[in-house]
């Protein structure tokens, strides 16, 4: 048997008029800033110093539990002291197209302190004032914390335990370019806290709460949905037949702890080498036999990873027609497991 383990209704109606499925709503747009990558971020230094630099999931960070709602989009924040001493650290980016969009940050926030940060957003080819300019962290703001489903003001306080990440968001209009977006240390009124800022999204989704399909935790739902991993199958040149190639994963927490949720699957696209959509599959696979010798089409993962630690992968290679055991157990035939490769 070989497998690879890698870290990283049906309803029938008889009336006409309702036999089409209604047609999805297309996906927002997404633009991920992860902060530890910004520039300015000193990536030699860690923890909170007089700068701008990186902060370490379990070793840096305010909240370091495997339990609860806490988490840190690729392990890894920005951070920098309690001071009002000035750093800044930016970040380019592209808009599609002129609209409305929600500038989402998510950061820890401690009860009972201020952790005021500065985002402000200017083009990059237009002179001027900025397009955008706010003050993120303040205890009084709305925020969206985990396990709730609205915004709500003042400080959160958990008796279990330190648990305290929160997404705070602001309304803005840009048109189509290119921008600049700077994250920067401002007044921090007492009693103050050291800033942790995890992720920024700018987005075209107009929910008042950062999560809207999932809001359990800020953000990180709409992260994943953003997220693209790309694998790809091959059959080795001497194999014996096509196979096809079944997978499975486990994510940290909730909403799919030991397999996928089907609202991630299907978020699944397929694409060819120059990287143009390929229709085709089924529940996140690539259902047609790969012919020895062949690869299948780039299949992007990335919507059903979690985007804050190691997602573990099972795949198994299978003659077409075989019956295999889905949800935890992937590797589970009724023939044979065959050899192939993953490219990622």
């Amino acid at each position: 048997m070989r497998q690879i383990l890698l870290g990283l209704g049906v309803a029938l109606s008889f009336l006409p008029a309702l036999a089409a499925d209604p047609q999805p709503k297309p996906e927002p747009t997404r633009i991920v800033i992860e902060c530890e990558d910004m520039q300015g971020v000193a990536q030699d230094k860690f923890g909170p110093g007089p700068g701008w630099q990186v902060g370490r999931w379990g070793h840096d960070l305010y909240q370091n539990m495997v339990f609860g709602g806490v988490w840190a989009s690729r392990l890894r924040a920005a951070m920098t002291d309690a001071t009002d001493a000035p750093a800044e650290a930016s970040s380019e980016f592209d808009v599609p197209s002129d609209g409305a969009y929600m500038v989402w940050a998510k950061y820890e926030c401690p009860p009972f302190f201020n952790c005021a940060f500065g985002l402000r957003i200017e083009s990059v080819a237009a002179k001027g004032a900025p397009t955008f300019d706010k003050i993120y962290g303040l205890r009084a703001s709305l925020k969206h914390f985990s396990f709730t489903n609205a915004p709500q003001a003042g400080d959160l306080y958990w008796s279990w335990g330190l648990d305290h990440d929160a997404a705070e968001g602001y309304p803005v209009d840009l048109t189509k370019g290119r921008y600049r977006l700077t994250l920067y240390k401002t007044r921090n009124p007492a009693p103050a806290g050291a800033r942790s800022v995890d992720a920024i999204m700018i987005t075209s989704d107009p929910s008042n709460i950062s999560a809207p399909r999932f809001p359990r935790y800020p953000l990180l739902d709409e992260l994943r949905r953003a997220n693209h991993v790309y694998f790809r199958f091959r059959n080795p040149a001497g194999a014996a037949q096509p196979i096809c190639v079944g997978w499975n994963h486990w994510n940290h927490r909730y909403n799919d702890f030991y397999t996928p949720s089907p609202e991630y699957l299907k978020l699944v696209r397929f694409f060819d080498e120059q990287g143009r959509p390929v229709e085709g599959g089924r529940n996140g696979e690539w259902t047609e036999a790969i012919a020895p010798g062949a690869a299948s089409p780039w299949c992007d993962l990335g919507p059903t990873m979690n985007t804050e630690s190691a997602t573990p992968f099972k795949f198994v290679a299978f003659p077409k027609g075989a019956k295999v055991a889905r949800g935890n157990d992937i590797s589970r035939t009724d023939g044979p497991c065959l050899p192939f490769s993953v490219d990622i």
